[in-house]
């Protein structure tokens, strides 16, 4: 889960099978109309944040398997809070993503220009865009149909390089995803 932290920062929260958590955060204060690139990797020993492309923090952890029973987007699993925030581009992979994929991806955002071998596709377990202008639904570009089960709170926005994104409601606004498990 990738979530700001209470207000204060950008974080990076992972809980495993038995209800063990871990958690490691940025230290940066989001600011309203900034967007920023966030990145949580687990790699089987450490749980990873990186913002803008840059390695903020990193805990030692060892999970194994990570079930996502729960998946929300905008909205933290566990304690049912709503994230007041845009979201663009979310993406999950059945991998650990490397620094230089991480880069890629980032400099994608802002715009750069990258090649097609920089698509990032080895490990996509799922890719939602959120371009749609329907409400309702997002839908999966990885090829696995991981579309979402329902999208509700949220409006359709400019995102950045003139993509749509979405704007997800504090009180109410997420997107729930199907099961699906991630092996380590």
């Amino acid at each position: 889960v990738l979530y700001n932290n209470n207000g204060n920062d950008l974080a990076y929260y992972l809980k495993d099978q038995s209800g063990t958590n871990a958690k490691v955060s940025s230290g940066i204060n989001p600011s309203t109309g900034t967007w920023y690139h966030l990145t949580g990797v687990y790699n089987g020993d450490k749980l990873i944040i990186y913002v803008d492309g840059k390695k903020e923090d990193a805990t030692s952890v060892n999970y194994g398997s990570i079930p996502l029973d729960k998946m929300r987007i905008g909205e933290h699993p566990y304690n049912g809070d709503n994230i007041n925030a845009s979201i663009d581009d979310v993406r999950i992979y059945d991998r650990a993503i490397s620094l230089l994929e991480i880069k890629a991806l980032y400099q994608r955002t802002t715009n750069q220009k990258i090649t097609d071998q920089d698509r990032l596709t080895a490990g996509l377990t799922g890719h939602w865009p959120l371009n749609e202008d329907a409400a309702g639904k997002a839908y999966d570009l990885s090829g696995n149909e991981n579309d979402s089960i329902s999208v509700s709170g949220t409006q359709t926005i400019s995102g950045l390089g003139g993509a749509k994104a979405r704007k997800f409601n504090p009180g109410d606004g997420h997107m729930e995803l199907s099961s699906f498990s991630l092996d380590n």
